[in-house]
């Protein structure tokens, strides 16, 4: 039989649990609230290791978070940056591109879309898969919007008037 021992972890930061349950309730990444879990379950006296089976992670992994935590508070707990290959586009190439409309690049629509996109930059010699392009689009704060389609035959005025009975009522 082998013992283990496992140091025990303890918030030292002045947190209250009920800023602590705020912050999980209202963090949008699921990364950064898994580890508001970890503080938080470990400050109402959780062990580590008997967490980490809760959570399917090793128990290093909620003390390296807890005492990040301790050190640098909430945003110890986000993600720091990573080395590694540098953007193919930069922000400011990819929004001139995108500021402008497609027409003015000589493609006959009004608006961009991914595969569109994917083409005009292929041939600016920016390469990216499909796929991740929807992600460097939506990095750079950008998202796409389909227009809303309508029936070749519809009557225009029939629609404004069926809008305006509906918000009477």
């Amino acid at each position: 039989m082998v013992i283990v021992l496992v140091e025990r972890v303890v918030v030292t930061r002045d947190v209250s649990f009920e800023e602590l349950e705020r912050r999980y309730k209202e963090e949008k990444d699921s990364k950064v609230k898994l580890r508001i879990l970890m503080v938080l379950r470990v400050k109402e006296g959780a062990s580590t290791t008997r967490l980490a089976k809760e959570l399917h992670v090793h128990h290093s992994t909620v003390s390296n978070w807890v005492k990040r935590f301790n050190r640098e508070g909430f945003d110890g707990l986000r993600d720091r940056p990573r080395s590694g290959r540098p953007p193919k586009i930069s922000h400011e190439e990819l929004r001139e591109v995108l500021e402008k409309s497609p027409e003015e690049e000589g493609y006959p629509v009004g608006g961009w879309s991914v595969r569109l996109l994917h083409v005009h930059l292929a041939k600016k010699g920016v390469h990216y898969n499909r796929n991740h392009l929807y992600e460097v689009i939506r990095r750079h704060g950008y998202s796409l919007v389909k227009p809303r389609p309508t029936h070749a035959e519809a009557d225009p005025e029939d629609a404004r008037n069926f809008k305006k009975k509906s918000a009477s009522s």
